[in-house]
């Protein structure tokens, strides 16, 4: 009797074993276990050379070589940093509402860029309410995911640490852009300017119209920053290293500052790198 109830038990496990293993081996559904694609976020930070008045900070980041591309003894890299990252489609920007003065400014800045290089492109899509860094609740996802909308526009960041900030949202699989923003600072601590070389308000012939009080704002140049942070758009990154403090992708800009309106050799060796012209 005990040899037959141990021979059942046995026979039992054995039926349960092989059930498991056939569950275990079943191919997966299609589809099945994977959730949507995994996005992540970089920002890039436009950094003063001279902090303004009342900055609790010290030296920029990047300042003396310590942030990330600092000292790379490679010639090439020094002189222009590639993200790594790509467009899928030609891209489009949106103004936003708040900042359709600035347009000629902002528009000059991507089109120094796309003078280089015939075989990329980002076109205007016109003026949106819509702010840089938007984020929309998706509630399949249960979770904030950017708007999809490449937007660019003076907003206070509610602090004076950055000129200006680039948010770009990536496909960790496919390294493809999904979302494209930039925010001018329009912090109290900034005074943005869109100035016409040559006239009574450029730097190099007269000193800028500026609020004279006890802490006057920092003056920065729109088009002078906005190249800078299309370059970012067009997938470079900032450079820290202290001989390409020449270049527009340096990531640090000082007051009255307007070299970063035209490209350095670095530059335009970048974006020629990355998107060759047609012969």
């Amino acid at each position: 009797m005990k040899k037959i109830n141990i021979l059942v038990l046995l026979l039992i496990f054995t039926l349960i074993l092989s059930i498991t293993g056939i569950v275990n081996a079943a191919p997966a559904m299609p589809g099945v276990g994977k959730g949507p694609p995994n996005l992540e976020k970089v920002t890039f930070v436009h950094h003063a050379k001279d902090f303004p008045a009342g900055n609790p900070h010290g030296t920029p980041p990047g300042q003396d070589g310590n942030k990330p591309g600092g000292g790379n003894k490679d010639s090439e890299k020094l002189w222009y940093k590639y993200s790594g990252l790509h467009w899928g489609s030609t891209p489009t920007w949106y103004l936003n509402d708040g900042s359709a003065d600035y347009y000629n400014a902002i528009n000059s800045s991507f089109l120094t860029w796309l003078s280089v290089s015939s075989t990329f492109d980002i076109g205007y899509s016109g003026t949106t309410p819509s702010s840089p860094n938007d984020e929309v609740w998706d509630a399949a996802l249960g979770r904030y995911t950017p708007d999809k909308k490449n937007v660019v526009g003076l907003l206070d960041l509610g602090n004076n640490d950055a000129i200006a900030v680039t948010y770009m949202w990536y496909n960790t699989f496919t390294k493809e852009l999904v979302d494209v923003d930039t925010t001018l600072n329009s912090n109290s601590a900034y005074q943005w300017w869109q100035i016409s070389l040559g006239s009574s308000d450029d730097p190099d012939t007269a000193a800028w119209p500026y609020i004279k009080d006890a802490n006057p704002p920092y003056d920065v140049d729109v088009q002078n920053i906005m190249t800078h942070e299309a370059g970012h758009w067009l997938i470079l990154n900032d450079l820290y290293n202290k001989p390409a403090n020449t270049q527009t992708m340096y990531g640090i800009s000082a007051q009255f500052e307007l070299k970063k309106r035209s490209l350095e050799g670095g530059d335009e060796a970048g974006i020629l790198a990355i998107y060759p012209t047609n012969p």
